[in-house]
């Protein structure tokens, strides 16, 4: 059964990863994983640690790719990389681009989904309504900058979102965190 709350380090940059972990060890096992956002995988490496040594069978994940985003510099190849150091580039599917694009022709159902991607608010809309069919009955979304003083819109496209789908976040203990999780019924 998932808790009521999830503890919060309170630890600015780690409510992701913390988040990740914690939704990892309630769902254990995570069989299936869809990530919008990759970037230099960061948010995967988390989930790779967590769900360690039953990693999923399924790993889909979604970006642009931009190389220049954030001065990251990070691509596509230090993910592939990072999968084949893990030994899990069979298990990985790529959906180069769009995530407003892709997603809506992704079929399956995931454990844990990731949305870190398009942070504009159409953008973000657009990827929580397009995985919301595609995350099974007790999984969890997870979405990250939904506080970040950068994308203000966030904290009303996600509170739109939960009305629309009459859910709620799983509250975070201390509170002020960054990153939410959200339960299917």
């Amino acid at each position: 059964m998932i808790p009521l709350q999830w503890r919060w380090s309170g630890v600015v940059g780690q409510d992701l990863h913390e988040a990740l972990q914690t939704a990892c060890r309630w769902l254990r096992p995570v069989q299936t994983y869809l990530e919008i956002g990759v970037d230099g995988g960061g948010s995967l490496h988390t989930v790779l640690l967590a769900t360690a040594p039953d990693y999923p069978i399924r790993l889909v994940l979604c970006d642009v790719w931009d190389p220049t985003y954030l001065d990251h510099g990070r691509t596509k190849p230090i993910v592939e990389g990072m999968l084949a150091y893990f030994g899990l580039t069979d298990r990985t599917e790529f959906l180069d681009g769009d995530s407003k694009i892709l997603i809506p022709s992704l079929h399956g159902v995931f454990d844990l989904i990731t949305v870190d991607g398009d942070h504009s608010a159409e953008g973000a809309m657009a990827d929580l309504e397009h995985v919301w069919p595609l995350l099974r009955s007790g999984g969890l979304l997870v979405m990250d900058d939904i506080a970040h003083p950068t994308y203000p819109w966030l904290g009303t496209v996600v509170a739109n979102f939960l009305v629309r789908q009459q859910v709620f976040r799983i509250p975070e203990l201390h509170g002020g965190c960054n990153a939410m999780l959200i339960r299917k019924p």
